[in-house]
């Protein structure tokens, strides 16, 4: 289950950091913490995403599922920023969880759903796809700009960098770097 709770808007998401140990809990917190609020109250739309992996036990003739979730650190929340912040300090107060802030803003970090939508879309078909760097974004300047014209990744813009053997689209998400691998399979061009 990728969306914990569903938000179906083009409202803005906002992320927290946590330790991918930590991110079951805030699972059971945040759907805790849901059923607490009255109704017509607001309750954030919720992305940590979860892999599949099927294993055969001792005994079975079937794979059993199990489901974990894939250790990237971060859990995007979907909705006006400034609910979302009083929501978690409302309601998930036992364990005091913070929207992150744009470091050249100083502001809440905001992720357009625009920008939300290839990013869930890539992850869940290949985690691995995705890189974060430490670098900030204008470190890349230098590099040739693009624009993806097909697949899951259609009108992403950024930067076009060779990194570790592969062609990768090198992006800004709200002050992180990110990077999409496997581009060479895709229609781009140069902008």
């Amino acid at each position: 289950m990728d969306v914990l709770i569903s938000n179906d808007s083009d409202a803005p998401w906002g992320y927290i950091r946590i330790f991918p140990q930590g991110a079951e809990k805030f699972k059971e917190r945040i759907l805790d913490a849901a059923k607490r609020v009255p109704a017509g109250g607001f309750i954030p739309g919720c992305f940590i995403h979860e892999t599949c992996i099927y294993k055969y036990s001792k005994g079975q003739k079937e794979p059993e599922q199990k489901k974990f979730i894939t250790p990237i650190g971060l859990v995007f929340l979907q909705g006006d920023l400034e609910k979302t912040r009083d929501f978690l300090a409302k309601y998930m107060r036992e364990k005091e969880y913070y929207l992150v802030k744009d470091k050249s803003t100083g502001k809440i970090a905001k992720i357009s759903n625009s920008q939300m939508t290839p990013f869930r879309n890539a992850i869940n078909v290949n985690p691995k796809m995705i890189t974060y760097f430490d670098n900030p974004i204008s470190h890349f300047k230098e590099y040739a700009r693009i624009r993806i014209l097909s697949g899951i990744l259609t009108g992403q813009t950024g930067y076009y960098v060779r990194y570790k053997k592969d062609r990768k689209l090198v992006m800004d998400m709200a002050g992180m770097t990110i990077a999409y691998g496997n581009i060479h399979k895709e229609e781009f061009e140069f902008i």
